[in-house]
């Protein structure tokens, strides 16, 4: 009788490369905060709103090198599920994985994410007082025109040398 020898046969590995984080540094050129109310005739009947609070910020890049000059557009959208209601028993995004989405592709340059609603009426206040100039989106390293961004910050000033 034949010996059955036992063999591996899950394959190749793959190879995994590890995380590299970037860190872009945007220049505030102009700005808009936008606000809109509506009824919900959903499914819960015309007795619920909706409301939306977005930042919309036109700047342009200055670090990385890669993408210094050019221009960017950003939305910060504003979310009332990122932070605790005490009221309510489940508050929490399951798993969430990052703060937003950077997309580089081509020309194109845009980043979308979510910020807690009540922080956007002080962004903007500091905005529009020349307080904050710069933000910056720090994430993972882009991968096909798209970068996970994992945090979100606002300041004042820049100074190259600190990066």
């Amino acid at each position: 009788m034949a010996e059955v020898k036992n063999r591996n046969r899950s394959g190749p590995m793959r190879r995994k490369y590890g995380e590299t984080f970037w860190t872009f540094i945007v220049e505030v050129m102009d700005w808009e905060l936008s606000y809109s109310i509506r009824l919900d005739e959903g499914k819960y009947g015309s007795a619920w709103f909706s409301d939306s609070l977005h930042l919309e910020i036109k700047g342009v890049i200055r670090l990385p090198d890669k993408y210094a000059e050019k221009e960017i557009d950003a939305c910060f959208v504003g979310s009332r599920d990122m932070l605790p209601d005490k009221n309510r028993k489940s508050y929490r995004i399951s798993n969430p994985i990052c703060v937003g989405e950077l997309r580089l592709q081509g020309e194109k340059r845009q980043f979308l994410g979510g910020i807690p609603i009540e922080s956007l009426p002080t962004i903007a206040s500091m905005l529009e007082t020349k307080r904050i100039k710069y933000f910056d989106l720090h994430g993972l390293s882009p991968r096909w025109g798209h970068a996970k961004i994992k945090s979100v910050g606002f300041f004042r000033d820049y100074n190259p040398d600190d990066y």
